[in-house]
């Protein structure tokens, strides 16, 4: 993690201020700060989480299966429609993330302004105005969170299903198989072994799928770092072109129809400017406010 933070970390600041124009403080603090400590501190710990409850779910599976061995054909297809439940509710659950976490960065960005500057909205008695654009930012920002409670929920019925499933196919089997089993015949206590791993399916299931998702979380916090990484705006390079050695040998200055615009898509604010400036001359910029003499 300490690379992805230097490069991106030297990345902004080489960024031209046309993208701090465009990108709100809140945003950059939420890169620099919320996903740089799920890198640091949270990513290690699910990912070993997730490798835990995955091989602990594998091995409960077989371990049935060699005491019950029907049962693996019935697992085969009990998998098969997991797998395919796991693939929709990762999918769905790292996009919603995405949405929340976007939705909450104007939200936090209004409150550190308007914590900021509390001063001039009650001057212009402008309280309604910023209370009414919170709410609707919060508003956004709940309507993303519900999406992830829903998803939670509609996932919890189905893991569930899934374990009373494999409690009732244990269980099926292991009567079935009584009388023909050898690791069955005469022991009634590798039915109960298999019953009670059975049962433990459900937690291990739930479990596995909250790390899993939790990973693919905070795997986002490496794809939002590496977009500023590889951004496509960076400022110019420091060094080259070079300047010749001794340059400038002389102070005069000849511009020559410059025109300037602050980044893409904008209006140009100077139009076809022409001047010339002689060594040792001094020059004064005058103009009204807003005529373009800081430009």
């Amino acid at each position: 993690s300490t690379p992805l933070f230097a490069t991106q970390l030297f990345a902004i600041f080489r960024s031209p201020m046309t993208w701090f124009d465009v990108t709100p403080s809140g945003r950059i603090l939420n890169r620099t700060s919320k996903d740089q400590d799920d890198i640091d501190a949270n990513l290690p710990f699910t990912i070993q989480m997730s490798l835990e409850n995955l091989l602990t779910l594998i091995g409960t599976i077989i371990s049935i299966g060699v005491i019950n061995p029907p049962f693996f054909a019935f697992a085969a297809v009990a998998v098969a429609y997991c797998l395919y439940v796991v693939k929709i509710y990762l999918h769905a659950s790292r996009e919603l993330k995405r949405v929340e976490r976007i939705s909450l960065a104007p939200t936090l960005s209004l409150f550190s302004e308007c914590a900021n500057g509390y001063q001039v909205i009650r001057a212009f008695k402008k309280e309604n105005y910023f209370r009414e654009i919170f709410e609707e930012r919060f508003d956004k920002y709940l309507k993303a969170a519900a999406g992830g409670a829903n998803l939670e929920r509609w996932v919890s019925l189905r893991t569930d299903l899934f374990g009373a499933f494999i409690v009732g196919a244990t269980a099926y089997f292991s009567i079935l198989t009584r009388d023909t089993t050898s690791a069955n015949t005469g022991n009634a206590g590798l039915t109960g072994l298999s019953i009670s791993w059975a049962l433990t399916i459900t937690g291990l299931v739930s479990f596995a799928l909250k790390t899993l998702s939790d990973t693919e979380i905070q795997m986002n916090s490496v794809e939002r770092i590496l977009q500023y990484i590889n951004k496509p705006e960076k400022e110019a390079d420091w060094e080259v072109p070079k300047a010749p050695e001794g340059w400038p040998t002389a102070g005069n200055w000849n511009a020559q129809n410059i025109t300037y615009r602050y980044r893409d898509g904008l209006p140009n604010v100077i139009h076809g400017i022409n001047f010339s400036i002689d060594s040792k001359e001094k020059i004064g910029v005058f103009g009204r406010t807003g005529s373009g003499k800081s430009t």
